[in-house]
C-alpha cells in the first residue's frame, strides 16, 4: 500500500504542470527584458545659434527621434558541390596530361587567353547574362575559329573573339578557348579559367 502511494505521489509532481508565484514570474519576464537587445535613442536639439545637435543623452530641450533599424544583409555562403569539385580536379588533372605531351612542339599561337573574366574573377549578373572575351596573339589565320567550352561542354565557334553566354547559373564555373581548324580540329587551347558568378540577395533589393 505505501508502494502505491508513493507510485501516484511521484507520478502527479511530474506530470503537473509548473506554477510559478507572480512575483517569480515577473522576475522572469523582467530578466528576459534585460538579455533582450535594447533600442538606442537619438536626442535632437538646437542652440541659441541655430545649430542642430545630435546626442543619445537627454539634453534640455531636446526632442527624441525615431531611428529606423537598418537590416542586416549577411554574406552569402557558397557551398562547393563535391561532383563540382571533382569535375575542377579532373580538368585540371586533364590540362597537366596535354601539358606534358604536347612539350617541345612549337606552338603555333604564342598566346590564347582570357581577357575577361579573370582568373578567379568574380561575374555579378542577375539575369545570368555576361560576356566572355578571348585574346589571341599572333591573329588568327585564315580557317581557324575558336570554340568556347563552359563547364566543360562546347557552346559556339565562331571567328570573333568575344561570346555571349546566357543562363550563367550562381556559384562557381570554368572556361576554355580552343581554336579549331576548317575541319573542326583542334589546333591549340587556352589554359582552363576559374571564375565565379554572383547575383544580388533578394533581401538587397527588397530593402
Amino acid at each position: 500500500m505505501n508502494k502505491l502511494m508513493i507510485t501516484l505521489s511521484v507520478s502527479i509532481l511530474v506530470s503537473s504542470p509548473v506554477y510559478l508565484p507572480p512575483l517569480y514570474a515577473a522576475e522572469i519576464k523582467e530578466a528576459e527584458e534585460e538579455k533582450a537587445p535594447k533600442k538606442k535613442k537619438i536626442y535632437r536639439w538646437v542652440d541659441k545659434s541655430g545649430n542642430v545637435h545630435y546626442s543619445d543623452k537627454p539634453q534640455k530641450g531636446a526632442e527624441e527621434q525615431d531611428i529606423k533599424e537598418i537590416p542586416v544583409v549577411k554574406q552569402q555562403e557558397y557551398i562547393l558541390d563535391e561532383k563540382i569539385l571533382n569535375r575542377f580536379r579532373e580538368n585540371m588533372e586533364k590540362e597537366k596530361n596535354k601539358d606534358k605531351t604536347n612539350k617541345g612542339k612549337e606552338p603555333l599561337y604564342k598566346s590564347i587567353k582570357f581577357v575577361e573574366p579573370t582568373q578567379e574573377g568574380i561575374v555579378r549578373s542577375n539575369d545570368g547574362n555576361m560576356f566572355a572575351t578571348i585574346s589571341v596573339a599572333p591573329k588568327l589565320k585564315d580557317g581557324h575559329r575558336v570554340r568556347l567550352y563552359l563547364d566543360g561542354q562546347p557552346t559556339n565557334i565562331q571567328t570573333e573573339l568575344t561570346f555571349a553566354l546566357s543562363d550563367v547559373q550562381r556559384g562557381p564555373h570554368t572556361l576554355k578557348a580552343e581554336i579549331v581548324d576548317a575541319d573542326n580540329k583542334k589546333v591549340q587551347s587556352s589554359k582552363l579559367l576559374n571564375f565565379f558568378v554572383h547575383k544580388a540577395s533578394a533581401n538587397r533589393n527588397n530593402n
